[in-house]
C-alpha cells in the first residue's frame, strides 16, 4: 500500500510528540534517582552533614562522592559526601594548595558516581537513553 509523504510525515510527527514527553519524564525520573542513591549513601554511611558548609543534608539536595584511594592498598578507597556547590566551590576557588585534594581526608581528589547509578545508566544505554557518565563525574 502505497501511503503519501504528507501522511507518513504526520504519524511520524504523532509518535514524537507522543514519546517525547515519555523520554523526559525517564531522563527526569532517571537523574533523580542517581541524586536519591547518593544521599541514602551518604546518610547509611553517617555523614548526615556536608564537611565543607556543615549543613546537613536533606531530600532533594544534589550530593557529590569523592572516591579516595587508601594510600596502603590500590584496591581499596574511601568515599567522602558533599553538596555539589560545596565541592564546586572548593574545586573551582581552590583552597591554595589543597583544591584538588579532598577537603576530608587529603588524599587526591577525584568525584566518581555512585556505583548502582552506573549500573541504572547502563540499563538505559541499552535502550539509547543513557547519559554521559564521563562528563557528569568531571563537571563539578
Amino acid at each position: 500500500m502505497w501511503i503519501d509523504g504528507s501522511l507518513e510525515r504526520k504519524r511520524v510527527d504523532l509518535i514524537v510528540g507522543k514519546l517525547n514527553p515519555i523520554i523526559e519524564e525517564i531522563e527526569t525520573n532517571a537523574m533523580n534517582e542517581f541524586g536519591d542513591i547518593t544521599l541514602n549513601e551518604a546518610l547509611n554511611s553517617g555523614q548526615e552533614i556536608c564537611p565543607i558548609c556543615q549543613l546537613s543534608y536533606e531530600e532533594g539536595d544534589k550530593l557529590e562522592m569523592t572516591k579516595c584511594a587508601d594510600e596502603t592498598d590500590p584496591n581499596k578507597y574511601y568515599n567522602h559526601f558533599y553538596h555539589h556547590r560545596c565541592i564546586n566551590n572548593w574545586i573551582n576557588r581552590g583552597q591554595g594548595e589543597n583544591r584538588d585534594k579532598c577537603p576530608t581526608c587529603l588524599r587526591k581528589l577525584e568525584i566518581m558516581m555512585h556505583p548502582k547509578a552506573v549500573e541504572i545508566n547502563e540499563k538505559l544505554n541499552k535502550i539509547g537513553m543513557g547519559f554521559d557518565l564521563e562528563t557528569m563525574n568531571t563537571t563539578v
